[in-house]
């Protein structure tokens, strides 16, 4: 193997340890006090690099895009449980229900059977009526308030007990149907 240069210098015995220390010295000096270069203006690009620049800006709009796309369905996803979870807890037991509760959801009637009691909650608004999971559910009115903040699709009948069920027609103004009617 080859030595260097100041090594075989060295061991000639030309030059001393403390020349080959003071040399190094000097050049590292020189190489401090010499100004760096300036950045030169970047090459142009060439076409190939241009669609490759541009493929990859494209990409990383779709990838940004995805990932928004993704944390969305995620936080839908928590809140669809967290409205599960409320609603589990609060839901009234409907079962031996023979009172149907009737209510309009996109042009369409349809009813919940609940018993007397509740029924007349319902229609003064101290109850309301929620979509849980592939049903329907009874909640307290604080409950669906709570819900409504979340996801106000899922509160289907919410009252506040001021409403009339009808229009009122003048002709049959004395004539008073009674809120508990059944049909």
């Amino acid at each position: 193997m080859s030595k260097s240069l100041k090594e075989q210098l060295l061991a000639a015995g030309l030059v001393k340890q403390k020349q080959v220390h003071q040399s190094d010295k000097e050049k590292h000096k020189q190489a401090r006090q010499q100004p760096k270069p300036k950045a030169s203006a970047p090459a142009p690009l060439t076409a190939a690099q241009l669609e490759a620049k541009k493929a990859q800006d494209e990409k990383a709009a779709r990838d940004r895009e995805l990932n928004r796309q993704r944390q969305a369905d995620r936080e839908r996803r928590a809140i669809i449980v967290q409205l599960e979870q409320i609603i589990d807890g609060a839901k009234l037991d409907t079962k031996g229900g023979e009172t149907p509760f009737r209510f309009v959801i996109k042009g369409k009637i349809k009813k919940i059977y609940v018993t007397a009691e509740q029924h007349a909650a319902l229609v003064k608004g101290t109850l309301a009526v929620v979509r849980f999971r592939e049903g329907l559910a009874v909640v307290t009115r604080e409950v669906a308030e709570r819900i409504a903040v979340r996801d106000a699709r899922t509160v289907l009948v919410l009252r506040d007990g001021t409403e009339p069920d009808i229009q009122e027609d003048p002709d049959y103004a004395d004539y008073k149907v009674p809120d508990d009617l059944m049909w």
